[in-house]
């Protein structure tokens, strides 16, 4: 090895120093190397599907928005606090004193409605951000392959507010005026879906101002953001040289390490609506191409036919439609046990027994118990018996 400090050439001072530099680089490169794949060896990442879920809401904003919106993402505490101080502050451009914000989350204090949408649904904020932290290509990737097929949909189009180009076989969108950006609004269930009206699927507001705070770069080729640009000591700095965004350093979530648990994501299925109704106009799915180092996106499954309705279940028969539902199915699976045992042990009811008669009073002794006529009748033959025999008696 030379020694730099006996060598008297200059060239050869710097050839050795180029050569030290070389080799610090190489040894942290392969630490790096080292790093990344014992974290793969941790975590459990992403699916294809997933990935279009959490991509698919900002996949169609600007370029500079999204190279903020990424980074900002693995910060989403900090965005909750950013979004409460622009609630109330005099001036929410700037950030109050004394915050440890990342330059990211301070840049999204000038666009208010992307922050609100961060800030309104952190899960889904903290999911995009540990995407970007670990699986910063395959977002790239899915961002690429939802914009395909929303412009092969006609629901991607250069407009008055932005201009849709290709660049080495990847889709950019730029503002159309660099000094005013728009924030375009749209449902991800409907963009890649193919319609009649000549009018896309996608609206913009009011135009948000570019400045120093919107400078990063997104490099599609090589999945990564270019940052020039961050808040130090009261305001924007530009940084020297080219440097790219690299993660916070922080505990990678028990939700997302190898065999966790995790919920499958939005119930929302982006992108697969065919044949349905969408704002008054027959629709339906294109098939745009599909980038050939992206997983289509898997079809639905089939759905399996009804089965017969069970009209009584006896007590030890087991509930088979709350398996897989954890505690919330065994819950359910006891209270329906319960309510069958309950059911089973109740006897029949006994019918009420008629009511008893009352016995009719006897009538009284002297009570006259012949009808008014026939007691007519024999007293006239009383009377004439009586006659008979009083003639008899004087005959004699």
């Amino acid at each position: 090895m030379i020694n730099i400090k006996h060598a008297h050439d200059p060239l050869v001072q710097r050839v050795a120093l180029l050569l030290m530099c070389a080799c610090l680089a190489n040894v942290a490169s392969i630490a790096r190397g080292e790093d990344a794949v014992a974290v793969d060896a941790q975590i459990q990442k992403f699916t294809n599907d997933e990935l279009r879920a959490l991509v698919a809401p900002i996949a169609l904003y600007p370029d500079a928005l999204l190279a903020q919106i990424l980074p900002a993402s693995a910060y989403p505490v900090d965005i909750a606090a950013a979004y409460h101080y622009v609630q109330s502050a005099n001036d929410p451009a700037n950030p109050p004193n004394g915050v440890n914000w990342d330059s990211s989350v301070i840049a999204m204090l000038h666009y208010p409605t992307v922050l609100k949408k961060m800030n309104d649904d952190l899960p889904w904020t903290e999911r995009l951000g540990v995407a970007a932290t670990y699986q910063m290509a395959d977002v790239s990737e899915t961002i690429q392959q939802v914009r395909a097929e929303a412009e092969a949909a006609g629901n991607l189009v250069t407009n008055d507010k932005q201009i849709v180009a290709q660049d080495q076989n990847e889709i950019t969108i730029v503002p159309a005026d660099p000094e005013i950006i728009y924030v375009p609004s749209y449902d991800p269930d409907v963009i890649f879906v193919h319609h009649d009206s000549w009018q896309p699927y996608i609206s913009f507001g009011i135009g948000f101002g570019a400045g120093l705070w919107l400078t990063n770069q997104f490099d599609w080729r090589y999945h990564r953001i270019g940052i020039y640009n961050n808040w130090y000591n009261g305001g924007w700095r530009r940084r020297p040289g080219s440097n790219y965004w690299r993660a916070p350093n922080r505990p990678i979530p028990s939700w997302y390490t190898r065999g966790a648990l995790r919920s499958a994501g939005p119930a929302s299925n982006y992108g697969y609506r065919s044949g349905t109704n969408v704002r008054g106009g027959q629709t339906a799915r294109i098939s745009p191409p599909v980038r050939s180092n992206v997983r289509p996106a898997q079809p639905a499954r089939p759905v399996a036919p009804a089965r017969p309705a069970v009209t009584q279940r006896l007590p030890s028969t087991p509930l088979t439609h709350a398996e897989g539902m954890g505690n919330y199915g065994q819950q359910v699976q006891r209270a329906a046990s319960r309510g069958a045992a309950s059911r089973s042990s109740v006897q029949p009811a006994r019918p009420a027994p008629a009511p008893r008669r009352e016995p009719q009073a006897r009538p009284a002794q002297n009570q006259n118990m012949m009808r008014p006529s026939s007691g007519q009748q024999t007293r006239s033959e009383s009377s004439r018996g009586a006659a008979s025999r009083s003639a008899s008696v004087k005959r004699r």
